[in-house]
């Protein structure tokens, strides 16, 4: 989807068909990540607000997201020196709890550790499309955050993914002509 408003031109989206809201579904093994735009610490230390970025890993059991990855912070916005990072180990962790008015949808208060002293909550909305893909989006005040949570229990076996050429008969089909 592509917003096309004088206004506020340049807006994206998808759509997806949501073809599974089953609880029991979400879980296991997930890779995330989000982008997040925020002014935490008003205007002194991003004078055109703030942005970090997010990866990670992990699992989804008995309600509670457990996620180990990695922070870009271009802008400074996860400390208050305002210095730009990158760190490793940081964890994403919280309790979802089932919204019973819409199928699919999980609210979650995410706590965050960045360089192991670095401490937050945000509070984010998760949206199930399948049991595999799933969507969230920040709902708080202090930023806006989306990005996706996809199922990570599977391994891509195509030849070219091991590196290997495509066989000719794979790459394009032969078609014979009749006579």
């Amino acid at each position: 989807m592509l917003e096309q408003d004088l206004i506020l031109a340049g807006g994206t989206g998808v759509l997806i068909p949501q073809t599974d809201t089953t609880a029991d579904d979400f879980t296991g093994s997930y890779a995330a990540g989000f982008q997040n735009f925020n002014d935490y610490f008003g205007s002194d230390t991003c004078s055109f607000g703030c942005e970090w970025d997010m990866v990670s890993a992990g699992s989804m059991s008995s309600g509670t997201l457990n996620l180990t990855g990695m922070d870009s912070d271009p802008l400074g916005s996860l400390n208050d020196t305002g210095t730009p990072a990158e760190t490793t180990g940081d964890t994403f962790m919280g309790t979802a709890s089932a919204d019973a008015g819409n199928a699919g949808r999980w609210t979650l208060p995410l706590g965050i550790t960045v360089n192991t002293d670095e401490t937050g909550t945000i509070d984010m909305d998760i949206f199930q499309a399948s049991g595999t893909l799933l969507f969230w989006m920040e709902t708080d005040g202090e930023g806006v955050s989306l990005g996706p949570l996809e199922a990570a229990n599977f391994a891509p076996k195509a030849l070219h993914m091991k590196g290997k050429s495509v066989p000719k008969a794979q790459a394009k089909p032969t078609i014979k002509p009749k006579r």
